[in-house]
């Protein structure tokens, strides 16, 4: 109840704070905008029939899924990010390069122009079709990371046009978004390892009660003589409280490729997912949490509470499942990880991501379809 509370009076005064500061951040944002140099174009010979962009300096795990999807219906994908981007097999450019590539009439060279984000992330969030008019030769198609940002920016037309997607199958109000899963499998071949590691990654890892039940948990381990288990922890900024430096590593802001370095180093076997109901509410309504896309892509099974891992699509076939007993779906984790039970739930983890990537490519190859057969 403590916790309930102070996240309520947290989220309370960031809304109160977003609209006291709502007109000088859009003030702020607009004056940057309009300082970008309008003379820093760059001119892109199209290799491909569709251009994937990524305008923020996030959302990269979803890239390689996305040329793979296309590709497996038979188009070339030409990827441009971010110059700040560690993301490979990319052209680079700067946020005022990628706007005015999106404002050139040389896109009607591309089919589709896919975007891998909505919004771009300044201050405020700012709708892309509001900074750019984008026209290849059948429109654009994207994801939305959280299914309310249609209502916020009224993007409807598109929408009804069936051009958008979400990273699952989400329904919320009278909108529905199709899942691309964006979990092409990232082929590791972890080693054998007798001591069983949970890692998770992003924003859920800082909640108090994420801290409060993990080091519970830790307690509860340690008081029943288990001491063959360590947590991997990874995040954008400092973990404060870090305690159980024995049991517990954290990893500050790795690249895609130091992020395999850590994965091949400690050959974890579970994904842990510890989300709190209100404040991780959103991951159940409007949007998923990355750490779903982790599980699927990398074959490690989650440990998560049953109403986020039923609403995420997994079950108990391929997931370990707590209500709010989390020590007790520890302790089952960790004595399973040499057995044939824990084979079982990887390989019918595996089953349900090669599902989902078919899916996801049958559902874009019918969007494909028909919206070019509306273009006749």
């Amino acid at each position: 109840m403590t916790i309930f509370l102070l996240d309520l009076i947290h989220w309370c005064k960031n809304k109160i704070r977003y609209l006291i500061n709502y007109k000088k951040n859009l003030r702020s944002d607009l004056s940057f905008l309009d300082s970008l140099c309008s003379d820093d174009c760059v001119e892109i010979s199209p290799k491909a029939k569709v251009l994937l962009v990524e305008i923020n300096n996030f959302h990269f795990e979803c890239l390689d899924s996305i040329v793979y999807y296309f590709q497996s219906i038979g188009y070339g994908v030409d990827v441009v990010v971010r110059v700040e981007s560690s993301y490979k097999n990319a052209t680079k450019l700067s946020l005022s390069q990628i706007l005015c590539l999106l404002r050139s009439p040389k896109l009607q060279s591309y089919d589709f122009v896919f975007l891998n984000t909505m919004l771009l992330s300044l201050k405020l969030h700012h709708h892309i079709l509001q900074l750019a008019q984008i026209k290849s030769k059948y429109g654009i198609l994207g994801i939305y990371h959280s299914i309310n940002d249609i209502y916020r920016f009224r993007d409807f037309k598109n929408y009804n046009e069936n051009r958008y997607f979400s990273l699952r199958n989400l329904k919320f109000h009278k909108i529905h978004l199709n899942g691309l899963s964006c979990s092409k499998e990232v082929d590791i071949k972890f080693l054998n390892n007798d001591v069983a590691t949970f890692i998770s990654i992003g924003f859920p890892i800082y909640h108090r009660n994420f801290r409060k039940r993990l080091y519970s948990a830790i307690e509860m381990l340690l008081a029943s003589g288990i001491v063959n288990f360590k947590f991997i922890l990874i995040g954008r900024n400092d973990f404060k409280d870090l305690q159980f430096n024995s049991h517990i590593l954290f990893y500050k802001n790795p690249t895609n490729e130091y992020l395999l370095e850590i994965l091949k180093l400690h050959n974890p076997h579970y994904t842990l997912g510890i989300f709190d109901n209100f404040a991780h509410r959103h991951y159940l309504q409007t949007c998923t949490s990355g750490l779903r896309q982790f599980s699927l892509m990398y074959n490690l099974p989650f440990v998560i509470s049953e109403n986020f891992g039923s609403s995420f699509g997994f079950d108990a076939s391929n997931a370990i499942f707590f209500d709010k007993n989390l020590e007790y779906a520890l302790k089952n984790a960790i004595n399973i990880i040499n057995t044939n039970a824990y084979s079982n739930l990887k390989a019918n983890l595996c089953r349900l991501n090669k599902r989902l990537n078919e899916d996801s490519i049958s559902l874009l190859s019918q969007s494909i379809l028909e919206l070019k057969a509306k273009a006749i």
